[in-house]
C-alpha cells in the first residue's frame, strides 16, 4: 500500500490478460484490465515494447486500462517473455519505445495518482545478457563469479539436481569448460547472490527505477536467489532473509514503495518474515498453496476436482495466521 494512491501491476507474461491483478485504492480493491501487446522481429528473439497510458482523467469507476509491454530486452523462453536484467547504466535502447516512452508512462501514471509496479527478475538473466557473455568468456573474467559455476566433465554434472523446466539443472559451457547452474530454462543462468558485487548491481538497478518514479516492484521467484546447489537447496537458502534485509535497506526503506515477492516456498510462518510490518523485508508475498490443491502431481496441468473444503481451510489459515503480522495477496485464477 502506498498511502492512499492507486496501485497497478504491469505483468511480464506474453499475450493479453484481463483482470490479471487488482487496482488497490485505500482499503478496497477494484478490478482493472491489463492488455500486454508484444511486437517481435522476424526471428522472434527479441520483443519490443510500445507503451501507452489510456486517458483515465475524469474517470469515476476506478477502472483503468493499460496498453503496455516490456521495455527491456526480452528473450522468448518456454512460450513466455522473460525479462533480461538491465545493465550498462540501465539504458533502454532495445526497441522503439526506449527510455522516453517508459518515463512518459511513469510520469503520466503518477500524475493520475497511479503507481506502476515494475516486474524484476533478480534470480537469473538470459544467456544472451552482456553479463553472462562476459562471465563465460574466461574463468578469469571479473564477471565469471557473477554466476554459479562448478567443475566437472561434460558427461558428469556436479550432482543430480533437476531444473524446474525438466532435465538437469546444470549445463556444460564449452567456452570455460565448466557447468553453470540454471534452476529454470537452460537459457536462464542463475546469478550468484553470494557475490556482493551482484547484489550491489541489482540494488543499483532497482534504485534507478525507484528514482524515476516506479511505485514498487514485483520480485520474480525471489525465494530462490540464495540457492545452495551443493546442498541441493534452491528455495529458502541459509542466507535468503539476510540478503532480502540487505536489499530492503539499500532500496526500499525510506521510500514509499510497494514490493511483492513471488514465494513458492512460503508458509504462513516464513511469510511473517517476508512481510513483517516493520518493513525489514518486503511489503507482501504471494504464494500458491491454494493453486496446487487440484494438482495430481507436480505437473500443473494434471488436475483433479478442486477440494472445496481444503480450499476454504487454506484461505482461512493464511488469513488468520498472518492477521496483524504479515500480508499475502489474495487471488484465484
Amino acid at each position: 500500500m502506498i498511502g492512499d494512491c492507486t496501485l497497478a501491476s504491469v505483468s511480464h507474461y506474453q499475450g493479453t490478460a484481463t483482470g490479471y491483478d487488482t487496482v488497490i485504492n485505500g482499503d478496497w480493491a477494484y478490478p482493472f484490465s491489463l492488455t500486454a501487446e508484444y511486437f517481435a522481429d522476424d526471428d522472434m528473439t527479441f520483443a519490443n515494447l510500445e507503451c501507452s497510458l489510456t486517458d483515465s482523467d475524469n474517470r469515476t469507476d476506478k477502472t483503468f486500462t493499460f496498453k503496455c509491454g516490456p521495455e527491456y530486452a526480452n528473450i522468448m523462453v518456454e512460450g513466455n517473455v522473460e525479462f533480461v536484467t538491465l545493465a550498462n547504466n540501465h539504458s533502454l535502447d532495445y526497441g522503439p519505445a526506449g527510455y522516453a516512452e517508459t518515463k512518459r508512462l511513469l510520469d503520466e501514471a503518477n500524475a493520475r495518482g497511479l503507481k506502476i509496479i515494475v516486474d524484476m527478475v533478480l534470480n537469473h538473466t538470459s544467456d544472451e545478457h552482456p553479463w553472462f557473455i562476459e562471465a563465460k568468456s574466461s574463468r578469469d573474467n571479473p564477471k565469471h563469479d557473477w554466476y554459479v559455476w562448478r567443475d566437472g566433465t561434460p558427461d558428469c554434472p556436479p550432482n543430480d539436481m533437476s531444473s524446474v523446466f525438466s532435465g538437469s539443472a546444470w549445463q556444460w559451457c564449452e567456452d570455460c569448460q565448466q557447468f553453470y547452474f540454471h534452476q529454470y530454462s537452460v537459457k536462464q543462468p542463475d546469478l550468484n547472490w553470494d557475490n556482493p558485487e551482484v547484489r550491489k548491481a541489482l540494488f543499483d538497478m532497482m534504485n534507478w527505477w525507484a528514482d524515476r518514479g516506479a511505485g514498487g516492484f514485483r520480485l520474480d521467484v525471489i525465494d530462490s536467489v540464495a540457492k545452495e546447489p551443493d546442498k541441493m537447496i534452491t528455495a529458502e537458502g541459509i542466507n535468503l532473509h539476510k540478503y532480502i534485509k540487505e536489499m530492503s535497506a539499500a532500496v526500499f526503506q525510506g521510500r514509499d514503495l510497494a514490493v511483492v515477492g513471488e514465494c513458492w516456498s512460503a508458509t504462513p510462518e516464513t511469510a511473517k518474515l517476508w512481510s513483517n510490518p516493520d518493513g525489514s523485508e518486503l511489503s507482501m508475498v504471494f504464494q500458491f498453496e491454494h493453486m496446487c490443491l487440484d494438482q495430481t502431481s507436480w505437473q500443473k496441468w494434471d488436475v483433479a476436482p478442486l477440494p472445496l473444503v481444503k480450499l476454504k481451510e487454506c484461505y482461512r489459515r493464511w488469513q488468520q495466521e498472518l492477521c496483524g503480522q504479515g500480508w499475502n495477496s489474495l487471488f484465484f485464477n
